[in-house]
């Protein structure tokens, strides 16, 4: 199934049938599976409909009548989770006119799930400002708290899927806030915030914790003194936004960027003069960036840019606001999203949210016999941090777990299945904006395959590539494990034959092994 943006407009051009027009500031953005968009803000009301911080909207903008989960207090965070429901985090004290503190899980039409309702201290000041769900269901919170659920927790704490704390988890924040957390690959969680000392190591505004909460003592020692976003990009390489001027006594002014490691990239440098609230990144490594700050000329820009990857600005971009953006997210079709404080987005009127066209967009979910499913992604598609597979065989009524994809060329893939002859396939994959980036949301695509029409497996690439050194390849056909063995006299029983190893998959299909006696044998 290929799915491609078709966009004439300029990138960062107003898209002018969007104008939702809340009354006050949005500060969280996410796109659900079907393609709505949730808004979280200090709003209260939505195209002048009665709509409490919290309103849920078409793809095109309007207004979805069904949906009104009533908060009391600013929504700062949101979280679309695969079941349905919505996690919401801010400084809000009841939902739906029941008491509900600063966070809350709503059910998929709007309404206040009972199930689920942690406790915190009595600190009038409380707020959080992430809610970041783990592969495995457990929630990070951060912002300022000090207690949850009747024990200490300074800043940061994880939550289980039903509302109770995570008691092996206590990451021992001390002074100040937690504004960001992101996830890699590997599950380890890197903290951003106005912190000074994690479990009484310094520790100023960048962290990284093991997932048990331990402080990884070795990473980034520079002193930061304001992180507002973390996120890790497909490299692994960590960005982060923020307040800051300076990193290690280099000029960093809103965005930096790390290496894995947690050392700094000296190359990459935007210069950003003021506050980064937001970054939503492209598939293409473009990077929209939102906040409360000015490039100077000669290349002006206020509060709204796009970086091209390596940090440098797209000069092809051109769209400011007339006052700040919490917010940037892209939608499955890459169309822009910008939430925050402004009345006009490039001289075009928009209250507090607008969409932006943006350059095509495109990808591809393909079965490629019984063992494979890839999603190819390319252009402005938004990039996404986990992908899982899912099928059907009842023409989508029920979906079943395929398993978790693995990143390669272009997208994701999952290999190793064994699929029936047809059905349908289903990719979905997390993407990342808002305010502090915690703006999670799920896209989605899917596709109609019948193995019986993907020719057969056939052996390819036969060769020798080195002295020792062999591979061989098969078209339709991946993630399998081969044994490789030996023999100078073919009559004899494999068993007699003499065990080579595995053979390693070096690219999809394509496989390598090492005979140390093939210049011995000639003929083995």
């Amino acid at each position: 199934m290929l799915l491609s943006a078709e966009i004439v407009a300029a990138p960062g051009d107003v898209d002018p049938g969007f104008n939702p027009s809340p009354d006050g500031a949005v500060y969280s953005t996410a796109v659900q599976p079907d393609g709505k968009i949730l808004i979280g803000g200090a709003f209260t009301s939505v195209g002048g409909v009665p709509r409490n911080r919290l309103a849920r909207l078409t793809s095109d903008g309007s207004l979805d009548a069904g949906f009104n989960a009533n908060v009391s207090g600013a929504v700062y965070s949101i979280a679309v989770l695969a079941d349905g429901r919505i996690l919401i985090g801010g400084t809000f004290s009841s939902v739906g006119g029941t008491g509900q503190q600063y966070i809350a899980r709503l059910n998929a039409s709007g309404t206040r799930d009972a199930t689920f309702n942690p406790t915190f201290d009595s600190n009038g000041g409380n707020r959080l400002y992430t809610t970041a769900v783990q592969a495995d269901g457990k929630i990070v919170i951060g912002g300022v708290f000090t207690n949850v659920n009747g024990a200490t927790r300074r800043y940061l704490a994880r939550l289980n899927d039903d509302g109770t704390l995570d008691a092996g988890f206590d990451a021992n924040m001390s002074e100040f806030f937690v504004d960001a957390v992101s996830f890699q690959q590997d599950g380890k969680l890197v903290v951003g915030g106005a912190f000074t000392r994690v479990a009484g190591l310094p520790h100023s505004g960048l962290a990284r914790l093991s997932t048990n909460g331990t402080v990884e003592e070795g990473f980034s020692t520079y002193a930061i003194p304001f992180v507002i976003i973390t996120a890790v990009r497909p490299d692994g390489t960590i960005m982060i936004g923020g307040s800051f001027g300076s990193i290690g006594g280099f000029s960093r002014r809103g965005l930096a960027l790390f290496s894995p490691e947690g050392t700094l990239d000296l190359d990459f440098n935007p210069d950003l003069g003021g506050y980064v609230y937001s970054t939503a990144s492209q598939v293409d490594g473009k990077i929209i960036v939102g906040g409360a700050f000015s490039v100077s000329p000669p290349a002006p820009r206020a509060y709204l840019a796009r970086l091209n990857a390596n940090g440098t600005l797209d000069s092809g971009f051109t769209t400011d606001t007339d006052g700040i953006v919490h917010s940037t997210a892209i939608l499955a079709d890459g169309r822009i999203l910008v939430a925050g404080e402004f009345t006009s987005v490039g001289g075009t009127p928009r209250n507090y949210l607008a969409a932006l066209t943006n350059d095509p967009a495109a990808q591809i979910l393909s079965v490629s016999g019984a063992t494979r499913v890839q999603w190819q992604r390319a252009g402005a598609s938004p990039e996404t941090s986990r992908t899982t597979f899912e099928l059907s065989t009842d023409g989508g009524t029920a979906w079943s777990p395929l398993g978790v994809g693995t990143r390669i060329a272009g997208g994701w893939e999952l290999a190793s299945l064994n699929l029936p002859s047809a059905g349908l396939v289903r990719g979905r994959a997390t993407v990342h904006g808002g305010q502090h980036n915690a703006g999670t949301g799920l896209i989605e695509t899917s596709t109609a395959f019948n193995v019986g029409s993907v020719p057969a497996p056939k052996l390819t690439n036969l060769s020798r590539v080195g002295n020792s050194v062999f591979q061989f390849g098969f078209t339709n056909l991946s993630g399998k494990v081969f044994t490789t063995v030996a023999t100078t006299n073919l009559s004899l029983p494999s068993t007699n034959w003499t065990v080579l190893g595995p053979a390693t998959e070096i690219s999809p299909g394509l496989y390598q092994f090492t005979d140390p006696e093939a210049s011995s044998h000639p003929l083995r």
